[in-house]
C-alpha cells in the first residue's frame, strides 16, 4: 500500500527510452500525478 501525501511520490520509470517508457512519461504529465521526485532509468 502507497501513501500519498502532499508532497507526492518518489516514482522511478524504467526502460524509459522504450515505448512503454514514453507512454508512461507521457501518462504521468498529462494525469498530474502528484510526483515528488522523478527518475528516468534506460537499460545498459
Amino acid at each position: 500500500m502507497t501513501i500519498i501525501n502532499e508532497k507526492g511520490v518518489n516514482v522511478a520509470v524504467l526502460g524509459a527510452t522504450g515505448q512503454v517508457g514514453m507512454v508512461m512519461r507521457r501518462v504521468l504529465d498529462e494525469r498530474d500525478f502528484p510526483i515528488k521526485d522523478l527518475r528516468f532509468m534506460a537499460s545498459a
